[in-house]
């Protein structure tokens, strides 16, 4: 009786081969897992932004008395209430908010935009009541991201009740 005690030479081959062929396959996996995960990430904080810039947007036309431009051309300044301003400046990459009290800066935060975006303001005066636009376009339809849509955020001027009593007639 002849007994065969280890393995032949084909044998050891093709179960290298079968564990070549299933470490590609969980790189692929992995390496595509990562992938999304980071994309699925980028894509959560830009709308955690986008979605604080709306709120506070939102609060600052609310709030506001009235709206002009900036001297430069590049963003509009707010008017709260006499010797506090608002202004949203654009810069690359992001759109600056900053807040001043008798023209002393008291906060400045800076919001990032979504790659390969633009932030405009648009102002509704024939409109009643004014009506206040935050614009996030996109510069060019990227090839890879098709049907990315401009976000419109309304904003309507002096609208703030807070403050005000409800009398009734």
């Amino acid at each position: 009786m002849n007994r065969r005690r280890g393995v032949s030479l084909i044998e050891l081959i093709a179960a290298m081969g079968i564990g070549a062929v299933m470490m590609g396959v969980a790189v692929a996996l992995l390496y595509t897992l990562l992938r999304t995960e980071g994309s699925g990430r980028e894509h959560l904080r830009h709308s955690n932004v986008l979605g604080r810039l709306a709120d506070q947007f939102r609060r600052d036309v609310h709030e506001a008395k009235s709206v002009g431009d900036l001297a430069d051309g590049e963003g509009r300044q707010f008017e709260l209430a006499p010797g506090r301003t608002v202004t949203y400046r654009r810069e690359p990459g992001t759109l600056v908010r900053s807040e001043q009290v008798d023209a002393v800066v008291q906060r400045r935060e800076s919001f990032a935009l979504p790659p390969g975006t633009t932030a405009s303001i648009q102002i509704e005066a024939d409109t009643d009541p004014t009506i206040v636009s935050l614009m996030i376009t996109p510069v060019a339809e990227p090839p890879r991201q098709p049907g990315r849509r401009t976000l419109r955020i309304d904003a309507v001027l002096a609208r703030d009740h807070r403050f005000t009593s409800s009398e009734e007639p």
